[in-house]
């Protein structure tokens, strides 16, 4: 279970906890923009995800992470999605066409 300071933040970094599934207390953060969760041991992002709706920045860096659905990815606002360091072999086109992304790292 993660400490969260306020139901009303805007930024959270959960970065290198050792996390393999993105705890429930986040998908309740209704004003979260920004989301670290690089450095983790996630292998997928789930759909419930989709709850965290002013999501502008999401960072996935260096997780387990081999698939990603598009079903998954349905962040309207989105601008920031950092991939890099994880063990993804493809891409759904249709993450990239829901959202304007400005900068994407997928290394």
């Amino acid at each position: 279970m993660i400490e969260i300071p306020s139901p009303k933040i805007t930024k959270l970094d959960l970065s290198n906890k050792g996390l393999t599934t993105i705890p429930q207390e986040v998908y309740d953060l209704k004003n979260l923009k920004k989301l670290n969760l690089s450095g983790n041991k996630l292998k997928v992002i789930t759909k419930e995800a989709n709850r965290l709706k002013k999501l502008e920045m999401l960072d996935v860096s260096n997780n387990k992470i081999v698939n990603l659905y598009s079903k998954n990815f349905e962040f309207r606002r989105l601008r920031i999605l950092n991939l890099n360091n994880n063990n993804i072999s493809s891409i759904p086109l249709q993450i990239f066409l829901k959202v304007m992304y400005q900068i994407v790292i997928i290394l």
